[in-house]
């Protein structure tokens, strides 16, 4: 599947993940390596949320992923590389796995559901859209 994907940032922080050796990523000397910019007690940290399927139905647009959900993305990017996977396949696992991720996720699934996004795109359920 044709996606369309920063690749200069996820070359630039895919050995930066693969090396993390335990623990959480965004703290201390990792958090450091994956800051993009940094202005008084803000801080702009990258996470994979890179991958846009090409052939997408549906788009949804969050202002910005919070902590956990970079978290368990940054963690399935970094098994993802671990097992092999190319950095844009990695970069697809991340995306399904930490999007809108946590119970943020229920409650996205639950309101797509009652609204009927399910119906249109042929699916049981908004969950799928993350399998």
């Amino acid at each position: 599947m044709d996606a369309i994907v920063r690749t200069d940032l996820v070359d630039r922080f895919a050995p930066v993940i693969a090396a993390h050796r335990g623990g959480p990523f965004l703290q201390g000397e990792m958090l450091d390596a994956l800051t993009l910019h940094r202005e008084g007690n803000l801080t702009i940290a990258w996470a994979p949320f890179d991958h846009v399927p090409a052939n997408a139905r549906l788009v949804i647009v969050g202002i910005t992923p919070g902590r956990q959900q970079a978290e368990n993305a940054l963690s399935a990017f970094q098994k993802a590389l671990a097992q092999g996977a190319s950095s844009a396949e990695a970069s697809r696992r991340a995306k399904l796995t930490g999007a809108f991720s946590g119970p943020m996720r229920e409650n996205l699934v639950a309101m797509m559901d009652r609204i009927g996004v399910p119906r249109v795109l042929r699916l049981r359920s908004a969950a799928e859209m993350f399998d």
